[in-house]
């Protein structure tokens, strides 16, 4: 009977550590989650009809947009409302051409 017990007592011990584990698994998987789906949130693109770039007036910033299904880096200036976007080459693009548009990455460090 000693035996049984010891038995039945390791298989208790084995299975509360077994759902410890699993507790701890589940709770770093939720973590790892959230954290995806905020780099997720981080990268997405976003539609120029739902909001624009945050650049104080007077002032400008470099975003990545969408023009005709091409990803392209653009200037993004609040102050004109009709072409608002210009490239590296000095090309205006008007509010309804960029569709949508994300930050750009920080740089490698």
């Amino acid at each position: 009977m000693s035996d049984m017990n010891n038995w039945a007592d390791k298989m208790e011990h084995d299975l509360a550590h077994a759902n410890e584990r699993a507790r701890d698994a589940e709770h770093k998987a939720h973590a790892l989650q959230t954290e995806l789906d905020a780099l997720k949130a981080a990268h997405a693109w976003i539609k120029t009809s739902e909001r624009m770039p945050d650049a104080a007036d007077g002032s400008c910033c470099d975003v990545l947009a969408i023009i005709d299904g091409t990803a392209i880096v653009l200037n993004y200036t609040p102050d004109d409302s009709v072409h608002p976007w210009a490239d590296e080459f000095s090309n205006i693009y008007r509010a309804d051409e960029v569709t949508h548009w994300q930050p750009l990455p920080e740089p490698p460090k």
